[in-house]
Order: structure tokens, then C-alpha cells, then sequence
């Protein structure tokens, strides 16, 4: 199909124009990012990706000059983890909202947390996410809003919705391969990596599916309402993913927690519990008290007998690996090879 991605080999490392360049210095906000804040591109073929994405590859691009240089934090979309009372998968790093990058009526405040950008969002009429800077800046957005990828120097900001309850949950529906859902689009574009795809589909209500491409360091992300049919693109890596009906989501968030399952009591041994009772706990210099069980009723080992003799493999004579340079030359220089215990001449003893 023309609206799908043609296969584009790995990127070479980008050359960064002056005016797609970080500041030198290491700010902790985003405003240079945003000065020059353009609509969200129309889904287009993948040849013309890269015009369409703009800023948002160029700024992937400088974490892959980057990468070789310095251990870094990857740009993509990471889940936060770590965060009191987030569900997983709740707040996601190295994505921001922009076009616009704020909701009219809104200024950008200062918070101590992602957690409490979100319940300044959860508290404005119509904010439906926010995007939280390192430097504490909480930056509230509208539906009209869309996803970028941050670059390394922004790795930490992080993104969320205004209410954590109601978010879907996704299955994988086709591991990753060339596999892709065929159904009519709801959007079928440029994305900024698997977690910004997901969040786009858990939005539309229609959506039930996400196809998502990462071929050569570059993501394209398709919508659809159903994957009755499967179409293939042979040399692309291509992950399916299913929404999760919400009440199969809320059943398991409030199914009961099974029952703990009730103590079995330890069984006295044969010879009772006293460890006198038993000559392998006698010979260990254990002969005071209970063994069988203990008074933690739990039963020691010796309480069943000596443990078996350890069988001694005799080597006849001749037929030790050592003597046969073929063998020794295999490393196998220990116990019988010509033949071995079970009879087996190994091929080395004719080397």
C-alpha cells in the first residue's frame, strides 16, 4: 500500500544544523525546543518521514552522535518506574507534548513532581495530559496537542495523562516481525517510538489496535479499529498490539486476593520426633531435642537415613584417556576414554 513506510536502511548519524542544535549549555527546560513549534505533520508515505518529523528525528539524531560518546539515558519513551501510587506504564520519559506545547489559559508553573503536575492537570478543565520538565516546569496540554521525542539532553522529562484510572492496558497481539493490521487507518504516521503510539491509540476510542514500525532507527505507527486482516512488509520489524477490554482490566484490578493457603503440619518421622531416634542425625552430633520435625516442624535431612554411598568409578588399566594423544589433545584427560565405563570407545582413541 502507498501510505505505508518503504524500507529505509539503518540512519547514518545526522548532521545537526545550527538551528537544530541543543544550547550549549545544559539547560533543564525545554523553551529552545518549542520556539519554533510547527502543526502536527499529516501522516504522509515514509520516504517523506523525515521532512515531516522535523525537529523530532533531528533531535534523535543528536542522542545517536551521542551515544558512542557518553553513557547516556536512551531518548526513547521509557516507562517511570519508581513513582508512589503510578501504575505502570502511567507516566512515560523522553516524549513531550507539543503544537501547541501549552493550553491556552494555562502558564507554565513549578512543581515539585510529576505526580503533582498531574493533579494540577487532573484540576484544569480540559487538560487532558502534561508534560513535567527536570527543572520542575509542569507544562499543561489539550487533545489538540501531539508527541515528540526528546533528545538525550532531555531524557528525563516526563509525560502523563490527567487521571491514571482510566487508561487502557495492551497485549501483545503479534511479536515482532513483518506482520502489520491491514484494516482502514485511523492514523497511519510518523511516531515517536512504541509508548507514544500506544498512548495515541489508548485516545481514540476506536481504536482497538496499534501497528508500530522501528525499522532502521525510525517508528511509524498505525491505528485501526480491527486486525482481521494481516498484511506483511518483508524486511521491516513490525510489533501488533491489542487494546485489552476495559472489563477484563477492571476485573482483574478487583478480583480478591487469593486465600493464603492453609499450613500443613509436619508428620512425625518413622522413630518419632526425638533426633536420638535417628543414627544419621546421631552421626551429624545432633541428639538433643526434636529433628523429626524440629519445633519449627520442619524435618532435617537426616531424618531420612544416611545418604547414599558415593559410588567410586574404577579406570581399568589402558584405558585412560590420558594415554591416548588423540584424546589429550581434545582436553580429555581425566577417568577411562578407550573405552569409557559404559563400554564406549570414543573416536579419539585412534587418533
Amino acid at each position: 500500500s502507498s501510505d505505508l513506510p518503504e524500507l529505509q536502511p539503518a540512519p547514518k548519524p545526522y548532521r545537526i544544523s545550527e538551528a537544530m542544535a541543543f544550547p550549549e549549555q545544559e539547560i533543564a527546560d525545554m523553551e529552545g525546543l518549542l520556539e519554533e513549534e510547527s502543526p502536527q505533520p499529516e501522516p504522509t508515505g515514509f520516504p517523506r518521514r523525515l521532512a515531516a518529523l522535523g525537529a523530532s528525528l533531528a533531535l534523535c539524531g543528536v542522542a545517536a552522535v551521542a551515544w558512542s560518546q557518553r553513557d547516556l539515558m536512551q531518548a526513547s519513551a521509557v516507562d517511570v518506574v519508581g513513582l508512589a501510587s503510578v501504575p505502570d506504564g502511567c507516566f512515560k520519559k523522553g516524549m513531550f507534548y507539543t503544537g501547541p506545547h501549552l493550553m491556552p489559559g494555562t502558564v507554565k508553573s513549578l512543581e515539585e513532581s510529576a505526580e503533582a503536575c498531574q493533579s494540577k492537570c487532573a484540576g484544569q478543565d480540559g487538560c487532558a495530559h502534561f508534560t513535567f520538565w527536570p527543572d520542575g516546569g509542569c507544562l499543561l496540554t489539550t487533545n489538540s496537542s501531539y508527541l515528540k521525542a526528546s533528545g538525550y539532553h532531555f531524557s528525563q522529562v516526563t509525560i502523563g495523562p490527567k487521571d491514571c484510572s482510566d487508561l487502557a492496558e495492551f497485549e501483545e497481539f503479534s511479536p515482532e516481525g513483518v506482520s502489520f493490521c491491514e484494516a482502514q487507518a485511523i492514523y497511519n504516521g510518523p511516531s515517536a517510538g512504541a509508548g507514544e503510539c500506544q498512548l495515541k491509540c489508548d485516545e481514540a476510542s476506536n481504536c482497538e489496535y496499534y501497528s508500530i514500525w522501528s525499522t532502521g532507527g525510525q517508528n511509524w505507527c498505525k491505528l485501526t479499529e480491527n486486525c482481521d486482516t494481516v498484511g506483511e512488509q518483508k524486511g521491516h520489524r513490525i510489533t501488533i498490539h491489542k487494546k485489552k477490554p476495559k472489563a477484563e482490566v477492571q476485573a482483574a484490578i478487583s478480583a480478591p486476593a487469593p486465600a493464603p493457603e492453609a499450613a500443613v503440619a509436619a508428620k512425625a518421622g518413622a522413630n518419632g520426633t526425638a533426633c536420638s531416634a535417628y543414627p544419621a542425625c546421631v552421626a551429624v552430633g545432633i541428639s538433643e531435642g526434636s529433628c523429626c520435625p524440629n519445633d519449627a516442624g520442619v524435618a532435617l535431612g537426616c531424618c531420612n537415613g544416611f545418604p547414599p554411598a558415593v559410588q567410586v568409578v574404577t579406570v581399568a588399566a589402558g584405558t585412560e584417556c590420558s594415554a591416548f594423544k588423540g584424546c589429550v589433545a581434545l582436553n580429555l584427560t581425566e577417568g577411562g576414554c578407550c573405552p569409557t565405563a559404559t563400554g564406549i570407545r570414543l573416536g579419539c582413541c585412534d587418533a
